[in-house]
């Protein structure tokens, strides 16, 4: 039996592996080998040297972060025990903030068509509103979430996006600092 009909589509299939673009950074492995992968991503999606450099230049894995992931107990709970647990407390605090916040809300809204209201609920349970914007590095918890092979794309794909802020100039890597998950 015969897997390819012809020679021509043998060496047509050959010619397409070895011209196939590179792929993302695989997860795993060595650490220092998958930065190096993941530098040349962030080129090749337009981050600076300068950027990538000043970001990831000396940026180590934190086992600390993958122990805080695979920790999280939210995960074991049905929508209806977290939702329970977590809005109340902030539903009158959240009532204020859209009104104090308004304005401001509706032209978010109009620019990038996100509702007030989804953005004060994600702003009170992700960071209680502003009383807990954590302590981490940034662009270190992101490294090391995407190096981590439980969730790759989803932290490659943040941590690009942090590089993205750094190269406009928004904030430096060392002023970047968030919760453990980045």
């Amino acid at each position: 039996m015969r897997v390819f009909g012809s020679k021509s589509m043998y060496l047509t299939l050959c010619l397409a592996a070895f011209a196939a673009p590179a792929s993302a950074a695989p997860c795993g492995g060595d650490f220092a080998t998958w930065l190096q992968g993941f530098k040349q991503e962030a080129a090749a999606k337009g981050i600076s040297q300068r950027t990538i450099q000043s970001a990831l230049g000396t940026v180590t894995y934190d086992p600390g972060i993958i122990a805080r992931d695979h920790a999280q107990g939210v995960f074991r709970q049905s929508f209806e025990q977290f939702s329970g647990r977590m809005v109340p407390p902030r539903l009158a605090r959240a009532r204020r903030l859209l009104q104090q916040y308004g304005a401001v809300l509706n032209r978010i809204e109009q620019q990038y068509g996100v509702p007030g209201p989804v953005i004060v609920a994600i702003w009170g349970l992700e960071t209680d509103f502003g009383a807990d914007n954590g302590r981490f590095p940034t662009i270190r918890s992101l490294a090391t979430l995407a190096y981590d092979c439980r969730r790759p794309d989803k932290f490659r794909g943040e941590l690009i996006a942090a590089l993205q802020i750094v190269d406009r100039g928004d904030m430096s890597p060392a002023d970047m600092r968030g919760a453990w998950a980045g």
